[in-house]
């Protein structure tokens, strides 16, 4: 680490933690410009980028200290999503994080992403999480690392992803290819505690839905729900699962 950096929190560790050392990072839709600030500050990334869609969202965004030796390492530039970045900043890693699934979706298929500089992709939706992995699929990027941190009462899910073939990572019955985009493949592999208390939190706010034995699309989407987090946990549960 090249200065002492503020501690990130949990939420934001973990997308700090999907990013390479010396990766060109850009975090688009920046809001506060803590992460990039950290990555600049640390030395963790040697090129940050970020971005907020018009010049006043911009103007929130976390500044170097003035006279600070890293500060080169950070630009602060407005912009529409992906639209923001150039050729010359020659991007390795793109971070959409703090943002709805959809609108990460619509990110997703930005012309951006077919820069052949780009080698990972860290995200952090705030919903619909299979839709999410599911246009990485469709985009050929397959999931590397995935991880769910407890951060201001909730649940947040971290990916990292990369350029690659995901159809062995989507092989794991009992459990279809539809319950591993909900459950991500790579957590329900790693048996890892905060998964299945993801997934028993879920169960138990849809078992009150259904308890209720109401009616129409509301009422069928939280009982198709409650029997995935179920058979999730039954798979999850397994020696070895």
């Amino acid at each position: 680490m090249d200065v002492p950096a503020p501690p990130l929190s949990p939420r934001l560790d973990a997308l700090a933690e999907a990013i390479a050392p010396g990766s060109r990072v850009a975090d688009v839709g920046s809001d506060h410009g803590l992460l990039p600030l950290w990555l600049a500050a640390s030395g963790r990334a040697s090129y940050c980028v970020a971005t907020e869609k018009t010049d006043a969202l911009l103007a929130r965004i976390a500044r170097p200290p003035e006279g600070s030796p890293w500060a080169g390492r950070l630009v602060c530039r407005a912009g529409d999503g992906l639209g923001a970045l150039r050729p010359v900043d020659r991007i390795d890693t793109v971070v959409l994080a703090g943002l709805g699934g959809r609108t990460i979706l619509r990110l997703l298929h930005a012309p951006e992403l077919l820069s052949p500089t780009l080698v990972r992709l860290v995200l952090q939706p705030r919903s619909d999480f299979a839709l999410v992995r599911l246009g990485l699929s469709e985009r050929g990027f397959a999931p590397v690392a995935e991880r769910l941190t407890w951060d201001r009462e909730r649940f947040h899910l971290t990916i990292a992803a990369e350029r690659g073939d995901d159809g062995k990572l989507y092989d794991e019955p009992p459990l279809s290819r539809e319950d591993l985009l909900a459950a991500g493949p790579l957590l329900v592999r790693s048996g890892r505690p905060e998964h299945a208390l993801y997934w028993r939190r879920e169960r138990n706010r849809l078992a009150v839905i259904v308890a209720r034995k109401g009616s129409g699309p509301a009422f069928a989407r939280a009982v198709f729900g409650l029997a995935r987090a179920e058979r999730i946990l039954a798979a999850t549960s397994k020696p070895g699962g």
